[in-house]
């Protein structure tokens, strides 16, 4: 006979099988009862759908006579880009392709901050529109994806090749970054550059200003106004203290062999050092006529992201671009199918072939994209792959002046003075650190609606 306790551990192991059984049943009924509720078996149709996807040819449905206008930095860009439309879409209207057409156009090219005054107008566009740089202009995106960056101008780092190797032997580069295997960071730079016979300055830098002074800060994963908000820029954090350790520790070579390695004689030097081909590490920007200088010269020079600050860091310094353009969907546009149609094309390996090939300016992408691009211009390539570690400036508004940007600070408490005071010694990193903290807050409540009028009767 069956003893109670067996009928129990019977009884137990065949329920089991048969919940889990009820608990998919239920659980797929739910599902298809939700999935049919939203259409979810009804094939995308436009005449009842805004935007439609379709998953086998991957792209987008195409209104009935749909008539789009794509704003351009370039006529070249945009006879490229449609002459891309009517090969894949020979039965659609032409494109209508203008300049600075002041955003009236279907697909709209901006620049960040234009796009972060106009953000109301930009259509939140498909999830199966991929953005492949999202840190860069991330504010406009945090509430849905409104605007695609494209193009940046900014600085980056270069090495003259043919001074580093008479100095230091063959260049070894075997992760293909443009960085010397030996000078991956500052630090080794440092350490190396003491027994260099030279008459060219063995790193160019320039404490008068703050965009050059910015990826000095970022040595230790700094990021101002992280965590976008206009009342936080950030300079009390940890970070912030061992970004001024770093400068301080740069303050001990006299790079540009100055009397007194005074931090007022590293002013902005880096288009002359260009011309003069008189520089074995420096910083170079966009619109510096690169191509033209480096034609002047024998020397090699390379173009790439900055290197760490340390052996031990885990990455390069941060160097914040000066212009990001990007494009977005008009919301006004009659036909948003069509023009996220023309978004996917314009971002696919195609479409960005064709902006290489016709615009000169630095494209923004991830690595895989731009391994997968021919560049015939090397320059245009090395700054591209350069910008893989820069940021964009932070879009955050004063909290009571929305249409003053909190970035503003950055530029407008005097940092470079600060920094130059810790450069001589006349501070510590410490007091430098307490010292910006203190202008931030002042500059802070002199937006600040809450003591408006009366910071100046003080």
């Amino acid at each position: 006979c069956l003893s109670l306790g067996g009928g129990f551990g019977t009884l137990r192991r065949m329920k089991k099988p048969v919940i889990l059984i009820s608990s998919i049943i239920f659980l797929l009924a739910t599902f298809l009862i939700v999935f049919a509720a939203n259409d979810g078996f009804r094939k995308c149709d436009l005449k009842q759908d805004t935007v439609c996807f379709d998953k086998d040819l991957k792209q987008y449905s195409i209104e009935e006579n749909a008539v789009l206008t794509l704003e351009v930095n370039t006529l070249e860009y945009g006879e490229a880009i449609k002459s891309l439309w009517s090969t894949l879409h020979p039965d659609a209207n032409p494109l209508n392709i203008v300049l600075d057409n002041e955003g009236s156009s279907d697909v709209m090219v901006l620049n960040q901050n234009d796009a972060a005054i106009h953000y109301n107008e930009l259509l939140v566009l498909d999830t199966n529109i991929e953005n492949k740089v999202s840190t860069i202009s991330s504010e406009l995106n945090l509430e849905g994806l409104r605007y695609l960056p494209m193009s940046g101008e900014g600085f980056a780092f270069i090495t003259n090749k043919t001074e580093l190797e008479r100095l230091t032997g063959n260049w070894t580069d075997t992760n293909a970054n443009n960085i010397h295997d030996a000078f991956e960071s500052y630090e080794s730079i440092i350490n190396a550059q003491g027994d260099w016979q030279t008459d060219k300055r063995k790193l160019v830098l320039s404490l008068s200003e703050p965009y050059t002074i910015y990826p000095l800060l970022t040595s230790n994963g700094w990021k101002i106004f992280e965590e976008y908000s206009s009342y936080y820029p950030g300079f009390e954090n940890e970070s912030f203290l061992e970004s001024l350790k770093f400068i301080e520790t740069l303050s001990t070579v006299n790079w540009n062999g100055s009397e007194n390695n005074s931090a007022i004689s590293y002013t902005w030097d880096f288009p002359n050092v260009l011309f003069d081909d008189s520089f074995v590490f420096s910083q170079v920007a966009t619109w510096m006529f690169v191509e033209e200088m480096d034609s002047k010269h024998e020397s090699e020079w390379v173009i790439s992201s900055f290197p760490k600050a340390l052996n031990s860091s885990d990455s390069s310094l941060h160097p914040m671009l000066t212009e990001v353009m990007g494009y977005s969907i008009n919301s006004t546009t009659l036909y948003p199918s069509a023009a996220h149609e023309l978004i996917r094309l314009m971002y696919s390996l195609d479409g960005l072939q064709a902006k290489v090939n016709n615009d000169d300016r630095i494209l923004l992408s991830d690595k895989e994209t731009l391994d997968g691009l021919n560049f015939i211009n090397s320059i245009q390539k090395q700054f591209a792959y350069a910008f893989l570690e820069s940021e964009s400036e932070p879009l955050s508004a004063v909290e009571d002046y929305p249409n003053l940007l909190a970035i503003r600070l950055f530029y407008e408490i005097d940092l470079e003075s600060t920094i130059q005071r810790l450069w001589n010694k006349e501070i510590t990193v410490e007091e430098a650190q307490i010292e910006l903290a203190l202008k931030s807050d002042q500059w802070i409540i002199s937006k600040t609606k809450l003591f408006e009028g009366k910071i100046n009767h003080e």
